[in-house]
């Protein structure tokens, strides 16, 4: 649970690894397993640009999440722009492989089930920088 700073990725360049076209911003997620959710952000500084991806969460195991998408929003300003639901039927799922190394630092290894690649994330926890989008 919390709220957590991206601080590297190997993934190729996307909203999920800080660049929105020719923006680039910082990337956090906001874990809620108790409420079964997680919304991976997207804060560019300027322009005003704020993104979240909203996904259903399922704890498999003490150190694997299963993560079903359901919806991107964007908003520029306080202004939500656009909006575009995942679809169901396949659903968009990735895998999570979580290592903590202590209260503050996790490593995440990200898989989409159909695809080979594995995508590395390191997170440290940042609760100061918690925002919400559209505020």
């Amino acid at each position: 649970a919390g709220f957590w700073r991206m601080l590297y990725t190997d993934m190729e360049p996307a909203p999920s690894s800080g660049k929105l076209g020719p923006f680039v911003g910082d990337v956090f997620q906001d874990l809620q397993p108790e409420k079964d959710r997680i919304v991976n952000l997207l804060k560019v500084s300027f322009p005003p640009i704020r993104g979240g991806l909203a996904a259903d969460l399922e704890i498999i195991s003490d150190d694997t999440w299963q993560i079903t998408f359901d919806d991107i929003q964007q908003y520029l300003g306080p202004f939500c722009v656009a909006t575009k639901a995942f679809p169901r039927d396949p659903p968009e799922i990735r895998q999570w492989q979580i290592t903590y190394l202590d209260e503050e630092l996790r490593i995440l290894r990200a898989k989409n089930i159909r695809a080979p690649e594995v995508y590395i994330f390191v997170l440290k926890r940042e609760e100061a920088a918690r925002f919400v989008l559209g505020a």
